[in-house]
């Protein structure tokens, strides 16, 4: 007599066993992204993920989260799959998918770029995988915030991020939307940088959770179109955030 689980029919057969996932996954940084990871007190986010076979048809056996803060190296264990579920599968060999990246402790973006770990359970188990991982791009690798704004200034800024642009209803009218966003974005990091860094500054704006990224442009592109910027453009992004997102007290 068949039984059922998840929709499929079960025979009345042994089930073939399903060794837990016991390995490790060494997280090796680029000199760059270790320093920044230091120096902002970020962590690092591991998710494993087990299939059958990875896919609409795959079947799903579980998946596992951790965090890493000063260490590097994540043991993959303690995971215990529903024996029935080995009847469903053609083999006992299911897929390991690994994901890295920033622990969002100091932000809601990801600062990590990190390859992708994925293959059947025997390419890991027992042994140590590595994992290698780079700054995002989205991440300013420079040291000085006027260093890094300083490669383009006010007039060449704003010939690309318009108001007049940024304000189109449709995305396909934003042809630069990714540009604009990049760059404000890119000073927002490094200034959070500097607040936890070795000789930290003071925080200049507090930018609600709810605004996004296109309206923090506007504002900015607002604000420089205002002001007539030619030249020094990061001091003038600066000043846009401040006078727009002025903290508050109680503002972290």
């Amino acid at each position: 007599m068949a039984t059922f689980f998840g929709g499929k029919a079960l025979a009345d057969e042994p089930a073939k066993a399903l060794e837990p996932p016991e390995f490790f996954v060494r997280v090796v940084l680029t000199p760059d992204a270790e320093a920044w990871m230091r120096k902002t007190g970020e962590t690092i986010w591991v998710r494993g993920l087990f299939e059958d076979e990875f896919g609409p048809d795959g079947i799903w056996l579980g998946e596992t989260e951790l965090t890493l803060t000063t260490s590097r190296l994540a043991h993959i264990h303690g995971i215990r799959f529903h024996p029935r579920l080995a009847r469903l599968m053609s083999g006992v060999d299911y897929e390991v998918l690994i994901n890295i990246g920033s622990g969002r402790k100091t932000s809601d973006l990801n600062y990590l770029d990190c390859d992708t770990l994925q293959g059947p359970i025997s390419q890991f188990q027992g042994r140590i995988s590595q994992v290698d991982c780079k700054l995002a791009q989205a991440m300013p690798p420079s040291k000085s915030i006027r260093r890094f704004t300083g490669q383009m200034n006010g007039k060449e800024f704003l010939s690309l991020c318009s108001s007049e642009e940024l304000a189109m209803p449709r995305p396909a009218q934003r042809r630069n939307e990714a540009f604009c966003t990049g760059y404000v974005k890119g000073v927002i990091h490094a200034h959070d940088g500097f607040l936890s860094s070795e000789r930290p500054i003071k925080r200049h704006f507090c930018i609600p959770r709810s605004v996004s990224d296109l309206d923090i442009t506007r504002a900015v592109v607002k604000y420089l179109e205002t002001s007539g910027v030619a030249d020094h453009l990061g001091t003038y992004t600066l000043a846009a955030l401040h006078v727009t997102y002025r903290c508050k007290p109680g503002d972290r």
